[in-house]
């Protein structure tokens, strides 16, 4: 799915504009992701290269990432030396589970975390020192974010009523920190609408679509519909599945688990957003706020969403952030205890880290590694079918159908149209409604 946003982000400079197949208008993408590729579509026109640069640029963002994440750490906590700890604690981000599917896979994550965490370090300073300026950074900030992922209008809508309730500087400046992602959203929301028939991206609509007919299904097959969600809300389970799976079967698979598995997120987001609040460390409240809001938006409102782990690359960030913070406050007092348990935690994190890589990799068999060329099976597939497909003088000229089909389109001289649904237009998500499935 990557790399239908290389695929528009080419043709928007090229002279199709904004679209995948040259054919239907789309909005099935990020808007902040897409526009960090527009400089590089303009440079790299060899598709090889172009996706190489993509790659870092990713693998860099997810540097500066982990980087913001120290930032906030050392801005908010106690002084001196306590930067040693946070800074051991969070550089073992890279070793830990959905790292590489969360943050590193082409998608608009990386973008969209380095826009949330420089959100929160800049409304930290227009707390500390409330000024037209700072409230103006904060308000770009906010507006990147909202433009790098919709989730973001959550964190939006938690930053307003924080100021408010802080009474952070003048009311003038409150406004005018909210102001701009507001009327941003409200455009981008009405041209959606207009332009598409739904409020969010197509992407969005089509897997809200999706979504809503799995649910159908499972309450057809008698399955309640309470049920259903609260699964969908345990959405750590899924990476529970070697300790789960050797529990007895009627436990396993049973609502024990899944209350359990949610009852125990719920509490631990709760608790850490209480720690915050008592060590006065209210912007982090607003940022636990986020991840608990996720749980119910990815989790019960948007059912379906859950499943896709890049929706929660920012939880991991979350707990890195918690024990940074946390170490920050026990070195404050005790140095040499403290220190000693800061590489403890830190041993701890990459024990967990191989093994839930192993764990991940081990259910990711549909990327396993062509042995012939180092490549992943199926970007080498969809590269040697595309470059089949162009040398044929068969197939010369005509329009081609295919679900699924980013890597296909993106080597493809010829317009291709996703049958998926994803990055088509208002037509393709009308009949997604009418029909429910390709």
């Amino acid at each position: 799915d990557a790399s239908y946003y290389f695929e528009i982000a080419a043709h928007l400079l090229s002279g199709p504009g904004v679209s995948f197949d040259t054919i239907n208008l789309t909005n099935g993408f990020q808007v902040l992701w897409l526009l960090l590729l527009l400089p590089v579509a303009g440079v790299i026109k060899d598709p090889d290269i172009f996706v190489a640069v993509v790659w870092w640029i990713q693998v860099l963002l997810a540097g500066v990432a982990a980087g913001l994440t120290f930032v906030l750490a050392n801005v908010l906590g106690p002084r001196p030396r306590t930067w040693i700890p946070s800074a051991i604690i969070i550089s073992a981000l890279p070793f830990l589970p959905l790292w590489n599917g969360g943050m590193v896979n082409g998608l608009e994550t990386p973008a969209f975390t380095v826009a949330l965490l420089g959100s929160l370090i800049l409304l930290q300073n227009f707390r500390v020192a409330p000024s037209s300026k700072s409230a103006w950074l904060v308000a770009t900030g906010l507006t990147l974010t909202l433009l790098g992922r919709l989730d973001g209008l959550l964190f939006v809508a938690l930053t307003g009523i924080a100021l408010w309730l802080w009474r952070t500087g003048t009311v003038q400046q409150r406004i005018h920190s909210i102001a701009l992602p507001v009327v941003v959203s409200v455009a981008y929301f009405a041209a959606n609408l207009i332009l598409f028939g739904a409020l969010s991206p197509v992407s969005g609509a089509t897997k809200t679509v999706w979504g809503e007919r799995e649910l159908q299904a499972g309450i057809d097959a008698g399955m309640p519909e309470w049920r259903l969600r609260l699964k969908s809300m345990a959405w750590p389970e899924q990476f529970l599945d070697p300790l789960i799976s050797r529990l007895p079967a009627g436990l396993s698979d049973g609502f024990v688990i899944d209350a359990a598995v949610l009852l125990a997120v719920i509490l631990s987001y709760a608790m850490i957003a209480w720690l915050y609040w008592r060590r006065d460390l209210p912007v982090l409240v607003v940022f636990q706020m986020f991840l608990l809001g996720k749980i119910l938006i990815y989790g019960y409102l948007q059912f379906g969403y859950a499943g896709y782990i890049w929706y929660w690359a920012l939880d991991l960030f979350g707990i890195v952030l918690f024990v940074a913070v946390a170490v920050q406050g026990l070195l404050a007092r005790r140095q040499t205890a403290a220190t000693a348990a800061a590489f403890a935690v830190l041993a701890g994190y990459l024990a967990f880290g191989l093994i839930g890589n192993v764990v991940l990799e081990r259910g990711r068999s549909e990327y396993a590694v062509d042995p012939a060329t180092g490549e992943i099976a199926e970007y080498v597939g969809g590269k040697y079918a595309s470059a089949t497909l162009n040398e044929s003088p068969v197939t010369s000229g005509l329009l081609m159908t295919s679900s699924d089909a980013g890597i296909l389109g993106f080597y493809l001289q010829d317009p291709l149209v996703n049958l998926d649904g994803l990055v088509n237009g208002r037509e393709r998500l009308d009949f997604t409604r009418r029909y429910g499935s390709d």
